[in-house]
């Protein structure tokens, strides 16, 4: 205590006004940007800086630095200059951590403020401890830009000198852009809060102040943009507590800096002695045959210790697995091949993602484990463009220039480069190379090989046999598609597949106001896959005709013709725009930019006549009508009470401006478009289609393409994938079918232009190397009766599917005589436009074992039968099949009373189809509307068609029931003959009555020359032949 001086002042009581002075300086640092502004933040759910700082560090052991500053600026003095920063603890080791403060000028750094940002980075750098940056500002301030040119410290300076001298690690809690978000570019890792986080040059407003360009902030640097398709972010989290835990938890694998070992956890509870764990369950998880697909994640599951595991960017370059996880307690960095994804093809984004990961973990001494099992690097042009030398090249000298404990383990396969880069190399500082013992290795694989040899068939199937000798009858097959069945309800097949960590992981979530499974990896809404596809870059996307278009020009037409449709005409959420034409890139373009606003596309049948067009504007008043010329002129004008333009003249002009639009904010349970149900039996009803349901078919195919190619050992899918895309778009085979799916896999699709013709179809095919036939059963019939279809080279098929029904088996017989390779992966299956085309399918060995069936629920959906009354049924017993799902339509457009009549309780759909689930999977009988009640005995058309078809001379048929005064209906058949045929009536009534009961047999059969009338998506219009209404269909 110091003493009185004189006259009994004492010493510290002179201090008293500076002390005093001090704790008002501080006290101001702390209020940040004043209690009006800290409501704010909180009421939006986000904490504040400081509290950012208190709840990462250790309880009590953060030391503010450099608080004053800012604090004393003459104008207006601002708190901490908007950047509190200092020391702490992270489970008991010192850490550097700043963060900006958004309640403070938005954020901005000023000069005070960048001086205590290139302290703080020198500070980690000398003291040797972790950097770890909080982000959400406004980049440079803009009161201060002439400051910036007054020579002061430059943390970005000293942060490009920290990678590898110690981890560096940023969370982008909010929009940041400019400098802060350079800092984060310049880290080792970065987590973003999905919703609330954004990184980009500049924001918004400067961006169309400079560009014109007009665009939210998660479109230009959301998350999905940056931890999905630039990769600037390892890791997208749903909230600021999650992602606060994250970087503890990829702290505890690292060392402080490049001069300590990483730490040792300790034994995990049961991996205590690693020596003598055991991992017989990997030999369950791992195919033997290299031509299947698996997911490698439960592999390095089961070998590290128990909940150790920890992906790094795990929705970016997903074909390669990069993150950290331990052993016996020890850190480990491992890069594992994942045959999930492109059957683990390395290309250009994974390979990149690779090589930064193993230049980080080697320069902090974590021992590298790699787990190789690649085709080798991925070729093609595409590849070439995309710099996939320069990427491979990359992560080889990373492995190479690695000088720590090095392990490769080649669990099945492993080419060329792909083994290299992976870390199989002699001579190179490897400490440790394993391998199962089944593995094939080699410049490349026997198939590609014989190619480039120009080896002969008998040397080609040679090296094939020789490849495949290590695993003969080593194959184990996964389940068969069967559902799982409780007593009342049929579900989706039980799959490792839709289990845990897997990209087809199955959650619960609410969707409409009930629990409903659902994929948990997805995209939310048509913009974001339209934004998604991008990624895809110069890969073809669309063949129309002469016309192509890669996928990144897609994108900007896209964007393009959204943008004027916003400028010229307003469009935005809610709006309706009807399309009225054939397939053409010009719809394909007006489609996207519809939904990308938030608006919803009328889709009109392209075959109606006028009056059936001029109905459905009615019902539905878009604010446009975009029309090609042909169906432009087909319309009255005085009949259609809306603006009409040229589709093709209205995206071509838009496609030469420039984009500045905004896209809305879209729920996945947003409106996205209408489809029309056929019609066949009256007035069409226009289901409304989400955002949800426009991409739960592309989800589902992708699982079910790579499941059957995984069930079956000796399939190896053609690649790369194209799709012959014959279906009308307005339908949703077409639509979710086709286009969705495609955009979503990045596939080449070919559209056929003008009416379906077989020689058309078949040369494509040969030309484009089309790779999958996604038609209806008359379109494969009439291909495969085609009298050239053996002149083409159809040899790229691998995949022929479908939908609607089971297909006949005759049809069946003549796809496997005709087109055995893709028998692995023929599918068909059973679905609704008001289920988004969703519901059953049949593929892979059941299309071989029941061909009668429409196959197992897909994923999420579930089925019912159920009687008049709306009770379940037995298994085994004919009812009505129900449906339900995230696929079901949200309803009826304008019509309410059809919407209650067809979804029930639970949104449980009624299809009108009726049925039976026998043994796992669903058998359909007829439509109810179809079925025909002979004297009291029920007939199902489809059995009848089905026997009439197996006749040689009958190219088509169609059973129908017509009213008797005795019997209440009779069966009556019409059936297209085959040219230089001559079947009589009788002929045909005995051939059905060799194989049916005779009360089956029809009492009437017309035999006729032309064509079948059919709709659209290849239903017969009965209605038509029974004389009840005329063919309006106009096939252009």
């Amino acid at each position: 205590m110091l003493r009185l001086m004189d006259g009994g002042e004492s010493a510290n009581e002179g201090w008293a006004p500076w002390i005093e002075a001090l704790e008002q300086r501080r006290a101001f640092a702390r209020s940040m940007g004043g209690s009006e502004r800290l409501a704010r933040q909180h009421a939006a759910g986000r904490l504040d800086a400081r509290e950012r700082i208190r709840r990462l560090c250790d309880e009590g052991s953060f030391r503010e630095l450099w608080m004053l500053a800012g604090g004393d600026e003459p104008q207006s003095p601002v708190a901490a200059d908007g950047f509190p920063c200092g020391h702490g603890l992270i489970d008991g080791r010192s850490i550097a951590l700043g963060a900006e403060d958004f309640t403070t000028l938005g954020g901005s750094i000023g000069v005070a403020g960048a001086t205590k940002r290139e302290r703080l980075a020198r500070m980690a750098r000398d003291e040797r401890i972790p950097l770890i940056l909080l982000l959400e500002g406004a980049g440079a301030r803009a009161s201060k830009a002439l400051d910036r040119y007054i020579p002061h410290p430059h943390d970005l300076g000293t942060m490009a000198d920290l990678p590898g001298v110690v981890p560096t690690v940023a969370v982008v809690a909010g929009a940041s852009a400019g400098h802060g978000a350079l800092t984060a570019a310049l880290s080792d890792f970065v987590v973003i809060i999905r919703g609330q986080g954004a990184l980009f040059t500049a924001g918004p407003p400067l961006v169309k102040a400079s560009l014109g360009e007009i665009v939210d902030v998660e479109t230009l640097g959301g998350a999905h943009v940056h931890a999905t398709v630039s990769g600037v972010v390892q890791l997208a989290v749903d909230s600021e507590e999650e992602a606060l835990a994250e970087i503890r938890r990829y702290l505890s694998f690292l060392p402080s800096n490049a001069w300590e070992a990483p730490p040792w956890a300790g034994p995990a509870d049961g991996n205590v002695d690693v020596n003598r764990r055991r991992t017989e369950a990997v030999l369950t998880l791992l195919p033997p045959d290299a031509r299947r697909a698996y997911d490698v994640v439960p592999i390095l599951r089961e070998v590290f210790d128990r909940d150790s595991l920890f992906e790094i960017a795990p929705e970016h370059g997903r074909s390669i697995i990069t993150g950290f996880a331990r052993l016996g307690g020890h850190a480990v960095a491992l890069v594992a091949n994942q045959p999930l994804v492109q059957a683990g093809a390395v290309d250009t984004v994974a390979t990149a993602k690779a090589a930064r990961f193993v230049e980080m973990a080697s320069s902090f001494h974590v021992p590298l484990i790699f787990f190789a099992d690649n085709p080798g690097v991925m070729a093609g042009a595409a590849s070439e463009r995309a710099g996939i030398l320069r990427a491979a090249a990359r992560l080889y000298a990373a492995q190479h220039r690695a000088t720590g404990i090095k392990i490769h383990v080649t669990l099945r396969k492993a080419f060329g480069f792909g083994s290299s880069i992976m870390g199989f190399n002699q001579y190179d500082g490897r400490t440790f190379a394993f391998a199962l013992p089944a593995v094939t290795l080699g410049v490349m694989p026997a198939r590609a090989g014989g190619a480039v040899a120009k080896a002969n068939a008998t040397a080609q199937q040679a090296l094939e046999s020789a490849e495949a000798a290590p695993r003969a009858g080593g194959s184990v097959r996964l389940p068969a598609m069967t559902g799982r069945w409780d007593g009342t309800t049929l579900r989706w097949p039980d799959d490792p597949m839709l289990g845990p960590g897997s990209p087809f992981e199955l959650v619960e979530e609410t969707v409409l106001g009930e629990t409903t499974v659902v994929f948990r990896e997805r995209l939310r809404s048509y913009g974001e896959l339209v934004a998604a596809a991008a990624e895809y870059g110069d890969r073809e996307a669309f063949v129309f005709g002469d016309r192509r278009i890669t996928y990144v020009q897609h994108t900007d037409m896209v964007w393009a013709v959204a943008t004027g449709l916003a400028r010229r005409w307003k469009i935005g959420p809610g709006d309706r725009v009807a399309l009225f034409g054939a397939n053409t890139a010009e719809w394909v373009i007006a489609f996207g930019a519809i939904t990308s606003l938030g608006a919803i596309a009328v889709a009109l049948n392209g075959w109606w006549t006028a009056a059936e067009a001029e109905y459905a504007l009615g019902l539905t008043q878009p604010r446009l009508l975009l029309a090609d010329r042909k169906r432009a002129a087909r319309l009255r004008p005085d009949n259609v009470a809306v603006e009409l333009a040229l589709l093709e003249d209205t995206v071509d002009e838009f496609c030469a401006e420039p984009v500045a639009v905004c896209f809305p904010a879209i729920v996945e349970d947003d409106p996205a478009a209408i489809l029309f149900t056929s019609g066949t039996t009256g007035r069409p009803k226009g289901a409304i289609s989400s955002h949800r349901n426009l991409l739960m078919l592309a989800t589902n195919t992708a699982y079910n393409q790579l499941r059957s190619a995984t069930e079956y050992p000796d399939y190896v899918p053609p690649y790369p994938p194209c799709t012959l895309a014959q279906l009308p778009l307005f339908h949703v085979s077409g639509m979710h079918g086709s286009l969705v799916h495609c955009l979503a896999l990045g596939q080449k699709s070919v559209w056929p232009l003008g009416r379906f013709d077989e020689r058309n179809v078949l040369r494509l095919t040969e030309d484009e190397r089309i790779t999958t036939w996604s038609v209806v059963a008359t379109q494969l019939l009439r291909l495969l009766e085609h009298p050239d279809f053996d002149r083409y080279d159809l040899s790229s098929l691998g995949f022929v599917g479908g939908g609607g029904s089971a297909w006949s088996l005759e049809l069946l017989r003549r796809v496997r005589t005709q087109l055995p390779q893709v028998v692995p992966a023929m599918s068909f299956g059973f679905g609704l436009t008001e289920s988004s085309g969703m519901g059953t399918v049949n593929i892979g060995s059941t299309v071989v074992t029941n061909p009668d069936s429409v196959g197992a629920p897909r994923p999420t959906c579930e089925v019912q039968v159920r009687d008049v009354e709306g009770a379940t049924v037995p298994e085994g017993d004919e009812g009505e099949i129900y449906l339900r799902g995230p696929c079901i339509m949200l309803g009826y457009y304008d019509n309410a009373e059809a919407t209650a009549q067809a979804i029930v309780g639970a949104r449980w759909l009624r299809t009108g189809d009726l049925g039976w689930i026998r043994d796992g999977l669903v058998y359909i009988s007829a439509r109810r509307t179809d079925l025909i009640i002979r004297g009291g005995e029920n007939i199902y058309p489809i059995e009848i068609e089905n026997r009439l078809m197996e006749h040689p001379s009958v190219a088509d048929a169609a059973v129908f029931g017509v009213d008797d005064r005795i019997l209440g209906q009779d069966v009556q058949a019409v059936v297209q003959r085959r040219d230089d045929t001559s079947p009589t009536t009788e002929e045909l009534r005995a051939w059905v009555a060799e194989g049916l009961a005779s009360f089956k047999v029809p009492s009437t059969i017309v035999v006729v020359d032309e064509a079948l009338p059919r709709n659209a998506t290849g239903k017969v219009l009965k209605h038509v032949l029974r004389g009840d209404a005329e063919n309006t269909f106009l096939d252009d």
